[in-house]
């Protein structure tokens, strides 16, 4: 087989265990039936919506801590057995949901939680890291691919779970159909036997189907023969920005300009100020992640529109755009820059955010239509995060170490997780779903103006070093007009010898 093509097959490969791995975003799909089973069969019988987030936050958690361990398995055990051990622990803590559920929602916990969120964290990166190497010339779209395989599974099991729970789309009912003196204000809860008693059976069809799909994928993770060529390739720049300082510091051509880095160990990468950024950056845009991914089906339950077969469809839909988000982000961010990809995300991510709950105010009249629409386009949004990020990464400290770096960078998302849960189980019954929107908004606002503000910083300082050089009046300058900074900066640079980076 030519080696073209066993790198096609190796993105497939991947492909097909991101898939797998990507029904971490099916909770938000399965919360309404197993909060419900847990009220009905198992412990706590007072579990509220606002509680389980701590399930999808665990696995969050237990993703970000153990992606660290897959980078290190990788290099000691090889792709291949380390991606399968990742991947059949998540099937594994998936299977063994089916048991822990009837027990108590705690021992769940650790089984939907914890195992499940420790074996994608050992599994994502190595799939990654063989793509990258075989196409290390379009790294962003290789990833695009891959991940959008992560975002793309629930388009499938979001089907298969609501197909095998609620064939005949019966509707979750509210405390008066409940016949319960519990306050669930405006939350509603499927009553129906032959959906509640199904629940366990669904993880044991999922685990299996699960473990099927990652050993189908490890088999085509072809490595590259030699990685010697990689480890001598130095990486170009992700954007061609200038410095954020004037010092010699290594690392961070995706924020700072496009000068080529040598391969940055975890131990060189984490003192770096340009690390610090983009983990702050992936931790505020995680939680957003968390809160969307896991109440988007019971905010539409409870406030827009009670139709549980049309909530699942618009679940697939959602993880379509997820997918299909990942590479259009990846291939925007290789076309023009990570700054320009990444503030474009974030000012997306905070206006439809802020607005969502437009939905609820037309639910009525338009309530449909317009949750399909806005729900469709936040999964597309915040997808890019995840081809951004692990390609800012590979640019930025080199491809050596690409893994492992990802997983360092990837602990902010197991801070996240926690951050996220407490916020919406103290939050959710005090601010409401309106309140955690707009909580949602202000934190990408953040992101947003942290990216910006390096921007400006930079071009500041590259201007400073360009008038100085042609002696020009620093009074001449309005430091609160970025534009007229950067025109400036760019005249000035036409005319000399000195290779704008502003532009």
């Amino acid at each position: 087989m030519s080696q073209r093509y066993r790198g096609v097959l190796a993105v497939l490969g991947g492909i097909l265990i991101h898939l797998s791995l990507g029904t971490l975003y099916c909770w938000g799909n399965i919360n309404p039936y197993v909060t419900s089973y847990i009220r009905r069969s198992s412990q706590p019988t007072t579990l509220r919506y606002g509680d389980t987030v701590w399930v999808f936050a665990l696995a969050v958690t237990g993703q970000g801590l153990a992606m660290f361990l897959g980078g290190i398995l990788e290099k000691r055990i090889g792709t291949r057995l380390a991606t399968l051990i990742g991947g059949l622990t998540t099937s594994l803590g998936v299977f063994l949901s089916a048991f822990t559920i009837r027990v108590s929602y705690y021992l769940f916990l650790v089984t939907y939680g914890v195992m499940f969120g420790v074996g994608i964290g050992i599994a994502y990166a190595p799939p990654m890291s063989v793509a990258m190497s075989w196409f290390p010339e379009h790294k962003g779209i290789a990833n695009g691919f891959i991940v959008a395989g992560f975002g793309g599974g629930a388009f499938i099991f979001d089907q298969v779970q609501t197909a095998f729970l609620n064939p005949h789309n019966v509707k979750a009912v509210g405390a008066k159909e409940l016949n319960t003196t519990q306050n669930i204000g405006n939350d509603k809860y499927f009553n129906d036997d032959s959906i509640l008693d199904s629940v366990p059976n669904m993880f044991m069809l999922l685990g299996g189907c699960y473990a099927a799909l990652q050993v189908v994928g490890v088999m085509l993770l072809f490595p590259v023969k030699s990685h010697t060529d990689m480890r001598k390739e130095e990486a170009q720049a992700l954007i061609t920005e200038p410095p954020l300082s004037t010092g010699e510091e290594e690392g961070a051509p995706a924020l700072r300009g496009s000068h080529p880095v040598s391969s940055m160990s975890p131990r060189e990468m984490v003192k770096t100020r340009h690390f610090i950024t983009l983990w702050c950056m992936f931790l505020l845009n995680a939680v957003c992640v968390l809160f969307i991914s896991t109440l988007y089906k019971t905010y539409g339950e409870s406030e827009v529109v009670n139709d549980d077969r049309f909530l699942s469809t618009l679940g697939s839909a959602a993880a379509v755009c997820n997918a299909v988000g990942r590479i259009i982000w990846g291939l925007f961010a290789d076309k023009v820059s990570f700054k320009a990809a990444i503030v474009t995300l974030t000012s997306a991510m905070t206006c439809l955010m802020a607005s969502l709950y437009i939905t609820h105010v037309f639910a009525e009249s338009a309530g449909k239509p317009l949750l399909f629409v806005w729900i469709c386009l936040i999964f597309m949004t915040f997808s890019g995060n995840f081809s951004l990020f692990p390609t800012a990464i590979a640019k930025t400290f080199g491809p050596q170490y690409v893994s492992i770096n990802y997983g360092v960078l990837f602990t902010s998302s197991a801070v996240a997780g926690p951050i996220g849960a407490l916020l919406s189980t103290f939050l959710l019954q005090k601010l409401h779903s309106y309140g955690i929107f707009i909580l949602s908004a202000g934190l990408s606002f953040i992101c947003k103006y942290i990216i910006l503000y390096i921007l400006y910083k930079s071009i500041l300082t590259q201007l400073y070093a360009v008038v100085t050089l042609r002696d020009v009046p620093m009074l001449l300058l309005d430091y609160d007009d970025i534009e007229s900074c950067v025109l400036l900066l760019c005249s000035l640079c036409s005319q000399s010898d000195i290779q704008c980076e502003a532009g």
